[in-house]
């Protein structure tokens, strides 16, 4: 890391400068009782305004490190200690000041020296897109509100941070033309393709915002818009351009038509939307297509004899109409491993998303057809007959459902590459492996409630319009969370076995 004496001195004046514009900002909330948002999106589109002048006068990524670190020390400081409401006040609980400067870390570790375009990009989506969507989220008089995750947002302040975005965009990518992306040179030769990529990501990034809670924008934000760019630009491929343009559009094809045949709720919608244009803009049909059968079958599945099911329907939390919770328990790692295996190539990371694959499909059909089984099953740790839909409950039916789930989604893929018979084997085995410990913490750790009304155990904190009474397990560990610790443990172990192979 690369830090010259030339380097420190400007360090000392900017910090000098960020500081002073924080006390002023605090100055002026007392002295004329300016709104606390007012002073904080001065403060942060100032903020983004340093960073677009930043890099013809900070050359080397150390320098901009080492700010941004200092920066997030002092953010959470200040924030723990109750410092600077000016700009740490908000109405609801955010750690958006600490997040901010750490994406700037995270990112200019990588990109600064070579691709300081990207950065700046990606810091200015997040200072002008979001100063715009709160600005004018929040002078609506009548806002259209909706709630992805537990922040509501509106939908002019959404169309504000598209338009924001997608300003910030331009503005970054032409100033800083001769660095990094080349935009102007692939602009010139693929017109087309460029619009088609700059319309998905200003979706691609607003549902993002869209999405994040607590401030979280500040980090998902950033980090996404440059995944984006990379994914889109950095190869000099039209190709790729054309793809997660391709993958935005599909993913809002699927999640619109899915939302209106009730398949998902509208958080699934976003987070849908926002899953398919990351592992379709990556990598194509050959790492969608396994998840996208899994969607639409296990969907269909969930319909399946309804009736039968719907008595155990009030044990389970979720349903078969996903929300966004579920969309990112199912699908997370696998777009989690499209973005590792972009940036390192490493090809054995597609066989890990397909044991993923494997897990969440083996779980769903395993229960969907489990609980439809004649005989009672039996807890996966004393073997004793529980009744059906209990959490770590196992049936033969349903475990021979769980097998098939995970045969059948492994089989497109035998469509792009040829898998041996070894490795189909070992994916089918791992998704089983994966239901097994969904299942064990489900029966050990997972939080299990009995209702207090109507005297029925379940997995839900409310039953009957009254909270329910915590028989065992951890309140955060909820179904979401051990679908989703238990396909990281099973991916974990199918990765070790490669390592070892």
């Amino acid at each position: 890391m690369i830090i010259t004496t030339t380097d420190l001195v400007r360090l000392g004046i900017l910090a000098a400068a960020i500081l002073a514009l924080l006390v002023l900002s605090e100055a002026a909330r007392r002295l004329f009782g300016w709104p606390d948002e007012v002073t904080r999106k001065t403060v942060h589109v100032a903020t983004g305004l340093v960073i677009f002048f930043a890099p013809p006068f900070f050359p080397h990524a150390g320098a901009v490190m080492l700010i941004a670190a200092l920066f997030v020390a002092v953010n959470a400081a200040a924030y723990a200690r109750g410092w600077l409401k000016a700009v740490h006040h908000t109405e609801r609980k955010s750690f958006g000041t600490v997040y901010y400067p750490l994406a700037l870390l995270l990112l200019a570790a990588p990109f600064w020296s070579s691709s300081p375009d990207l950065v700046v990009a990606s810091i200015m989506v997040m200072a002008i897109g979001d100063a715009a969507a709160g600005i004018v989220g929040e002078s609506v008089r009548k806002p259209r509100l909706f709630r992805v995750t537990s922040d509501h947002k509106s939908v002019q302040g959404s169309a504000a941070m598209a338009l924001g975005s997608l300003t910030a965009l331009l503005a970054a990518l032409l100033v800083y033309d001769s660095s990094g992306l080349a935009f102007g040179r692939f602009f010139a030769a693929y017109p087309a393709a460029v619009v088609a990529a700059l319309a998905a990501i200003t979706l691609f990034v607003t549902g993002w915002e869209a999405t994040s809670s607590r401030g979280l924008d500040n980090l998902t934000v950033p980090l996404m818009t440059a995944a984006a760019l990379h994914i889109c630009f950095v190869s000099g491929v039209e190709a790729d351009a054309l793809r997660f343009a391709a993958g935005a559009g599909l993913g809002l094809a699927i999640a619109a038509a899915a939302h209106a045949a009730r398949m998902l709720q509208p958080s699934g919608a976003v987070a849908t939307f926002l899953l398919a244009t990351i592992i379709f803009g990556i990598g194509g049909w050959q790492w969608t297509l396994p998840i996208f059968v899994f969607f639409i079958l296990s969907s269909l599945l969930s319909k399946w004899r309804k009736r039968q099911k719907a008595p155990f329907e009030s044990m389970f939390e979720k349903s078969g109409n996903r929300d966004a919770g579920q969309v990112a328990a199912n699908g997370a790692i696998v777009g989690a491993l499209a973005l590792i295996w972009h940036f390192t190539g490493d090809e054995r990371l597609y066989l890990l998303s397909l044991v993923a694959v494997a897990v969440v499909t083996a779980d769903t059909w395993g229960t969907e057809i489990g609980v439809l089984a004649h005989r009672q099953p039996r807890s996966v740790l004393s073997g004793r007959r529980v009744p059906p839909g209990t959490s770590g409950g196992i049936s033969l039916t349903g475990s021979l459902g769980g097998v098939a789930g995970a045969t059948i989604v492994t089989l497109p893929v035998l469509l792009f590459i040829p898998l041996s018979p070894r490795q189909f084997i070992a994916i089918v085995v791992f998704g089983a492996l994966g239901s097994l410990i969904d299942s064990v913490l489900g029966a050990t750790v997972q939080a299990q409630y009995r209702c207090t009304v109507c005297g029925k155990d379940t997995e839900k904190p409310m039953h009957c319009d009254a909270p329910a009474l915590r028989l065992r397990g951890l309140p955060w560990l909820r179904n979401d969370v051990v679908n989703l610790v238990s396909t990281v443990i099973a991916v974990t172990l199918a990765a070790l076995l490669l390592q070892l192979s």
